[in-house]
């Protein structure tokens, strides 16, 4: 994986790269340890489960890519961490599961965080959504989505983290219509060019475009949904990402033949996710500290 988390803040995801590692670490015990081969190891922990990771490749090359990454380490570190397989088994990053396998945790801690992250910062989960679809949602559209992963109960997937959740968010959405929102100038040109009924007009000097139903085509709808959600091969890998897909239905015809007018992959960076939620908290204690 291509985070790592701190002492301080365990549950925070850094971007990994060496030198904000050594900027944060310090180079210092309980981050850097001497080996028994006399050798520095660095470690760190897992933002997720909070165990610690080791990092692979950050001086000298130990595996064919000289990628650096984190790995679990599954041993406990004094001063660092105590090694927890129950929460490494439940980690997405380090055993990361497809939204499609439904694969349910049971009801707990983590079940009940990842709520409070869904319900407490619910508008950044829709600004990942938006931004990482290029739809800007309908407040209709943004309650019908929040009713399916509800109803889903999104939070018991084993599959969904607190880092993940607007992935989640997107991919657990049922089929939706475009009535009311609007596109980026992406999605208007591929609109424009292959739908039979249905146009992607432009606001007055702005990027975004409205969508349009041309005349006499009220048996149409334009929709949108999500699938293909992909994890990891390995803690080397960083690519969980699902696709966007844009179609065109009409009334009487079935759905697997309503043409498809794109595909889109849509990726989420957890760190920095989980960045700006740790940022609304601090704005908050801020608020919190000054306003008598």
């Amino acid at each position: 994986m291509y985070v790592f988390a701190v002492l301080s803040n365990p549950e925070l995801p850094l971007d990994l790269t060496e030198d904000r590692y050594n900027q944060i670490t310090r180079r210092e015990y309980p981050y850097v340890r001497t080996g028994s081969d006399g050798k520095p190891r660095h470690y760190a922990l897992c933002p997720e489960c909070q165990n610690p990771v080791q990092l692979v490749n950050r001086s000298v090359s130990s595996t064919e890519s000289t990628t650096l990454y984190a790995k679990h380490f599954k041993i406990s570190l004094e001063g660092l961490a105590n090694y927890d397989q129950d929460a490494y088994d439940d980690c997405q990053l380090a055993n990361p599961h497809r939204l499609d396998a439904k694969t349910r945790r049971k009801t707990g801690n983590k079940t009940n965080k990842i709520k409070v992250i869904f319900s407490k910062y619910i508008d950044i989960v829709v600004n990942y959504a938006e931004s990482m679809t290029g739809i800007k949602l309908s407040d209709t559209i943004i309650e019908q989505m929040i009713s399916d992963f509800c109803k889903s109960k999104g939070h018991e997937y084993r599959a969904v983290s607190e880092h993940n959740i607007p992935l989640a968010f997107v991919y657990m959405t049922e089929a939706k219509s475009f009535y009311g929102c609007n596109v980026s100038r992406m999605i208007a040109d591929f609109i424009n060019k292959g739908s039979k009924n249905f146009s992607a007009i432009s606001f007055k000097n702005s990027s975004r475009h409205y969508i349009k139903r041309k005349e006499r085509a009220f048996q149409s709808e334009l929709k949108f949904f999500f699938s293909g959600h992909t994890i990891p091969k390995n803690e080397q890998d960083n690519s969980e990402y699902a696709y966007l897909y844009i179609i065109e239905t009409r009334k009487g015809i079935p759905p697997e033949s309503s043409p498809v007018l794109l595909k889109k992959k849509i990726m989420l960076s957890t760190s920095k996710f989980g960045n700006d939620i740790n940022r609304r908290e601090r704005l908050h204690q801020m608020v919190k500290s000054n306003m008598k």
